[in-house]
């Protein structure tokens, strides 16, 4: 055997398939593979985690939050006339503080399991009372709002 590479060899060999072309050589056969396997997942029924079951009750009870804060909204501002985002003399700002007391003690009548939170972020009206402010009105929406709640009740 010859250790050194000759012209002939390079010229025989082929570069791209890495295989030797020279005719008394042939190329060693590979035996085919065995197509893999892909292991089967059985179908086991899902269970219902508790965490699910939680958020879908925080969902459903986020969702009843903004329809009642959406209903308040409307009787206040469209049934009763009061305007919830203007305050500049002091008869407009008395209205709309008795607008917003008149909004809480609905909210109340509307919706009983009601967050702070929950009602603060659904509200979309500008010039909203920040979240500290609508806490104050809800402690005191019965004795400030000059609605009774029977009157309330019929307009709902």
């Amino acid at each position: 055997m010859n250790e050194y590479v000759t012209a002939q060899d390079l010229k025989d060999w082929d570069m791209l398939s890495g295989t030797d072309t020279r005719p008394n050589h042939e190329p060693a056969k590979r035996e085919p593979k065995e197509p893999r396997k892909m292991p089967v997942r059985e179908n086991k029924p899902r269970v219902s985690s508790p965490v699910r079951l939680e958020n879908a009750r925080q969902y459903a009870k986020t969702i009843s939050q903004a329809e009642a804060v959406s209903k308040a909204l409307e009787i206040v501002t469209v049934k009763l006339g009061y305007d919830l985002t203007t305050a500049t003399t002091t008869a407009t700002k008395k209205a709309r503080r008795d607008g917003w007391h008149t909004f809480c003690l609905l909210i109340k009548i509307l919706y009983k399991d009601f967050t702070l939170r929950g009602v603060s972020d659904a509200i979309s009206v500008p010039n909203a009372p920040c979240r500290e402010a609508l806490g104050n009105m809800f402690m005191a929406c019965r004795d400030e709002c000059p609605h009774s709640e029977s009157e309330l009740k019929k307009l709902i």
